[in-house]
């Protein structure tokens, strides 16, 4: 992974002076150990650029998400002091054969005689001896090593009765059923991941890095997973719905409530891949006393747009789950959030894909441009006043390269040998300057697009945005050569 993402920068001419980068989550816990240690590495030391300004935005995959779990476990759990255990509890009874008594991994002394002469009285102490144990019982030279689950429920079953007991306790256990079967495994990568990244590294994961990342002046939100246009549950038309009704411009609009709501989403709004967003996240021309003071802003565009983007955000109850966004595959048809493939509707639409504006095409808020929003392509049941978003999202390595006129899934399967794909947008330049051919093209797009882009519609028809799809090549996960 780490080697295919410098492939597919260098390919990109990636310049951090004047070019901003977005990542769609999982940048952990997709390749080796020490491959994801180094991709993170090199998103946190070039975040910031040499003016000061950030050109780096990640926002979490759940993988991500569960090295956070398991780093902010850890960080309390080595806080923790018990008081000193019974010395008659047994312990070396239940080691694996032929391990040295669990003191000499403290560094303490101790009669290897069957009983217990030290105690351990720190979360750090215990969970260094816990690694110690399976670190020699894992590579104790059998051909099949133990599974890491049968390993943890075993040494929990045998801590019963004595001063352990009270530490595994306070470690967390797999859930055996339920949409969270997949986290607190422990001695997994994640946990691996979370014991030996830096200090600050982990800090910024766990306190700065999203969940969603808008980009309020590109009408954009960057998700791992997607986000809903409307709640399921509901009809379309339901006046519970943010975008079956004019967005109440009353209510404060800022980027505070919207990470209160959604628990941590980031409204980006400064100069980002030469498009100037507003100060405020409502826009360009249009300050927050527009919306919250006397001015009615329901006649631009620009204030309704940003409201219905904020209110996607605070008022679709499952966008506010942070399980949704970091996990969402599908939509069941009683409405219920899957992470499966197969359960029903794809989960990640946005409005665009489920729903359509009557404005008729003006302010570039056609559907495509084949359907010309001619009538035999508007909803029977619903037609309501909502502007288009873009969703662009990862997590469906299954599903691939997933391109819609309002949605771009660019898991194209990295880990899996397959590609690690970017979709890159610049400012179209006016027709007829310098740096185009004589039908619009630069020379250097054109040659990119020759060999290795797939042009693509993006945004609103008048926003003049150049859109391409890049893909690179990963190494086969099952070649050892690669």
């Amino acid at each position: 992974m780490n080697g295919s993402l410098h492939n597919l920068l260098t390919t990109l001419s990636w310049n951090s002076s004047h070019d901003t980068l977005f990542f769609a989550g999982d940048l952990l816990a997709k390749s080796d150990h020490s491959d994801s240690l180094a991709v993170w590495d090199y998103i946190y030391k070039n975040r910031i650029n040499e003016q000061g300004r950030q050109v780096i935005y990640p926002v979490r995959g759940n993988h991500d998400q569960m090295v956070v779990q398991w780093r902010a476990w850890r960080d309390w759990f080595e806080g923790l002091v018990l008081p000193s255990p019974p010395r008659h509890h047994p312990i070396t009874s239940f080691l694996p054969f032929g391990m040295p008594s669990f003191a000499s991994f403290l560094g303490a002394d101790s009669p290897n005689d069957g009983s217990d002469r030290v105690a351990v009285r720190t979360g750090r102490d215990f969970v260094n001896l816990i690694e110690a144990e399976w670190v020699f019982a894992s590579s104790s030279g059998d051909s099949i090593p133990p599974d890491a689950e049968e390993y943890v429920d075993v040494a929990r079953k045998r801590a019963r009765g004595t001063w352990r007991e009270h530490w595994w306790a306070r470690i967390p256990k797999t859930p055996k059923r339920g949409q969270d079967t997949k986290v607190w495994k422990m001695f997994s990568d994640h946990y691996w991941l979370a014991k030996d990244m830096d200090r600050e590294e982990a800090e910024w994961l766990m306190k700065d890095v999203p969940l969603v990342n808008w980009v309020s002046g590109l009408h954009t939100f960057v998700v791992h997973a997607g986000v809903l246009p409307g709640d399921p549950t509901l009809r379309e038309d339901d006046e519970r719905q943010p975008l079956a009704r004019i967005p109440d411009y009353r209510q404060p609009a800022n980027s505070a409530q919207v990470k209160s709501s959604i628990g941590r989403a980031e409204v980006i709004d400064q100069k980002i891949a030469g498009y100037t967003n507003a100060q405020e996240p409502l826009g360009p021309g249009l300050s927050m006393s527009d919306v919250n003071g006397s001015a009615d802003p329901s006649s631009n565009v620009t204030a309704l747009r940003r409201l219905q983007e904020r209110n996607i955000l605070t008022e679709v109850p499952q966008n506010t789950d942070p399980w949704v966004v970091l996990n969402m595959r599908s939509v069941k048809k009683n409405g219920k959030v899957s992470r499966e493939m197969d359960q029903g509707k794809p989960g990640f639409g946005l409005p665009g894909e489920d729903y359509i504006s009557d404005e008729d095409g003006e302010n570039g808020l056609e559907l495509d441009d084949e359907a010309q929003r001619s009538k035999k392509h508007r909803p029977k049941k619903y037609e309501l006043k909502c502007y288009p978003s873009t969703v662009i999202y990862g997590h469906a390595a299954t599903r691939g390269l997933d391109v819609k006129r309002w949605s771009f899934g660019l898991d194209t399967g990295c880990l899996y040998g397959r590609k690690l794909t970017a979709l890159v947008l610049s400012r179209k330049a006016e027709p007829g300057s310098d740096g185009e051919d004589e039908d619009g093209e630069d020379e250097e797009g054109k040659e990119w697009a020759e060999a290795l882009m797939k042009k693509t519609k993006f945004g609103d028809a008048d926003a003049h945005i150049k859109a391409r799809i890049v893909s690179v090549g990963c190494p086969n996960p099952d070649n050892e050569d690669d």
